[in-house]
């Protein structure tokens, strides 16, 4: 399964900002990344509802959070119930070229 795409905060506030007047092509334009990925974003974010099964958030993911430690790094944080590695240890492994 392919990792979540995490906005940075200036980005959410440009989708916030400018949701009713944007299309989900825009967002993908201004995220680079493809259309799929930013009306999956919109719906995370509440702004739309997918007229697609394949776009909603899944029982387990809305299941909520668990607090535990990163195999990586073995700090104790709070991450999503499918999550074991932290968001900051799995972006270090992608720049690394480790996923």
């Amino acid at each position: 399964m392919p990792a979540i795409r995490q906005l940075s905060n200036s980005e959410e506030h440009w989708i916030r900002n400018a949701f009713p007047e944007i299309t989900p092509h825009d967002v993908a334009k201004y995220l680079s990344v493809h259309v799929h990925t930013a009306i999956r974003i919109l719906v995370r974010l509440g702004l739309i509802t997918a007229p697609s099964q394949k776009y909603q958030q899944g029982r387990s993911t809305l299941a909520g959070n668990t607090q535990r430690s990163c195999i990586v790094c073995k700090t104790p944080k709070t991450m999503n119930k499918n999550q074991f590695i932290c968001s900051r240890c799995r972006c270090k492994q992608r720049e690394r070229g480790l996923l």
